[in-house]
């Protein structure tokens, strides 16, 4: 796999139907830093972006659009594109296209973001239904066609494996990076998609009168027409920032009131990695490595969501929180990882 006289293999493809490039949630984020990793491992890397839409790919590589149905003539094309492109790895962000995995003539991986059926059955607990609906049989034996599945939760991976997958847990890169904050007043905020549990966690959040705080809201979340609730004149919607951080050097306690779904938080990990304190539900921290519960506050109850919690949370002892993300999610470690799975 790889070439004679270099420490690097020969290319890769990601096949996505994400622009991650520059998308501004958390599958965006988790993919730029895979695609910088796979860079710094591959001669060459290729983004194979399958797209109903008219938007192009600008990275190197190619865009397949979809004007029909995903057929046996678009997994034609795509071997054919594998093929000439003399592709070492298909590496794909998730598996929206059965089939692909078979058809190619290398080896292949998946990026597990979310275990598709796990999270439907989650919504299913709080009477929301879920955009995306696959069966457990059906899931699994779509996964076990390929030669690896990588996972961000480790509960998920213990799960995977007991499901006889053959699965690697992968977690996702970051570096952390203090963000200058605001001082003495707690100021509170969150960030995020329009996504179902984030709009329900707002929700649940804006229903409590207790905490008593300036609240900021950014991302698509931002942009809805909810209740807001006592926050009257105490909400700022920052809307769609330009970097995580002009989000986070407005507030100094980061919020995540999630209470279903699947996958890892990577609102929560965003905010450790910007040095920003965090309250959050017990389902948020789920899947995180040992050691969560000692940077990340955790309450599932939001009348105990005071302002006299946050005060607490804005000294939370950034060197431990430093230490955590170095430990779990740098990129040395990742690579290495990557490195020796592929």
């Amino acid at each position: 796999m790889r070439r004679r006289g270099s420490n690097k293999m020969r290319t890769c493809c990601i096949i996505t139907p994400h622009p991650f490039w520059r998308e501004r949630m958390g599958c965006g984020t988790l993919m730029r830093g895979r695609y910088k990793l796979l860079r710094e491992l591959f001669d060459e890397v290729l983004v194979l972006f399958i797209t109903k839409s008219d938007e192009t790919c600008p990275l190197s590589g190619a865009t397949l659009r979809l004007y029909s149905p995903f057929s046996a003539q678009h997994r034609a094309t795509i071997k054919s594109f594998v093929k000439n492109k003399n592709i070492s790895l298909c590496y794909f962000s998730y598996d929206y296209w059965p089939g692909i995995a078979e058809t190619v003539d290398c080896q292949t991986a998946v990026e597990l973001h979310d275990i598709m059926h796990l999270r439907s059955e989650s919504f299913a607990k709080f009477g929301v239904s879920c955009p995306f609906n696959k069966t457990k049989d059906q899931e699994i034996e779509e996964l076990k066609k390929f030669d690896i599945v990588f996972c961000l939760n480790l509960e998920e991976v213990k799960y995977l494996q007991k499901n006889a997958v053959t699965c690697t847990y992968l977690p996702p890169t970051f570096s952390f990076q203090m963000v200058t904050q605001p001082k003495y007043e707690p100021i509170a905020g969150m960030i995020g998609s329009a996504a179902k549990p984030n709009v329900d966690g707002l929700a649940q959040l804006m229903k409590s009168s207790n905490v008593d705080v300036d609240l900021v809201i950014a991302g698509a979340l931002s942009k809805l027409d909810l209740p807001v609730g006592t926050y009257q004149n105490r909400l700022t919607k920052l809307g769609y920032v330009a970097t995580p951080q002009e989000f986070y050097s407005k507030i100094n306690v980061a919020l995540s009131p999630i209470r279903f779904g699947a996958g890892l938080k990577i609102k929560v990990l965003e905010a450790l990695a910007n040095g920003c304190g965090v309250l959050a539900t017990n389902h948020s921290i789920e899947g995180f490595p040992t050691g969560i519960h000692e940077v990340v506050t955790i309450e599932d109850n939001f009348e105990n969501w005071t302002k006299d919690r946050l005060q607490q949370i804005t000294s939370v002892n950034r060197s431990k929180i430093e230490s955590f993300i170095n430990e779990h999610f740098s990129g040395n470690a990742i690579k290495t990882i990557l490195k020796e799975i592929i």
